[in-house]
């Protein structure tokens, strides 16, 4: 299945997130929602680090699961994202430069609806030019960014 370029398995119920995506490294959409489309899955469990290895993914949406755990840094390696949707879940943490650090495709983001503290520098310039965000209850840090 190395070979695979679209993988829409929403509205499943698979309960934790399936190891086998980390496998999956010519993966260019993957839809685990209700529509990765991972959406509506009540996929739970926390989003590997392996996610770094699907290099080719432009779009992922995980939102309207169960996740919990951190986002990890290694989503910022997946230089052809456009598309990066994980609300309405139960993840925490920190959101950093780190996370967008390669992002430069990205046009759609939405983190909303977690327990997220944003914690970028105000005069920190992402390398991303947004058309649509979606934050609703991130806590952000000291000030709020310049850059949105």
């Amino acid at each position: 299945m190395t070979s695979l370029t679209f993988l829409n398995l929403s509205s499943n119920e698979f309960g934790l997130m399936p190891d086998w995506l980390g496998k999956l490294t010519s993966l260019t959409f993957l839809d685990l929602s209700k529509s990765m489309y991972l959406f509506n899955n009540q996929l739970s469990g926390s989003i590997p680090d392996s996610i770094e290895q699907l290099s080719k993914l432009e779009s992922i949406d995980l939102s309207d699961n169960q996740l919990n755990g951190r986002i990890p840094n290694s989503i910022g390696k997946l230089s052809n994202l456009e598309t990066l949707l994980v609300d309405d879940n139960s993840l925490e943490g920190v959101i950093s430069e780190a996370h967008f650090a390669n992002l430069s495709k990205l046009t759609k983001l939405n983190i909303g609806v977690n327990n997220l503290n944003c914690e970028m520098k105000s005069d920190w310039r992402p390398p991303f030019h947004l058309k649509y965000i979606f934050m609703e209850s991130c806590k952000f840090g000291i000030g709020f960014p310049e850059w949105l």
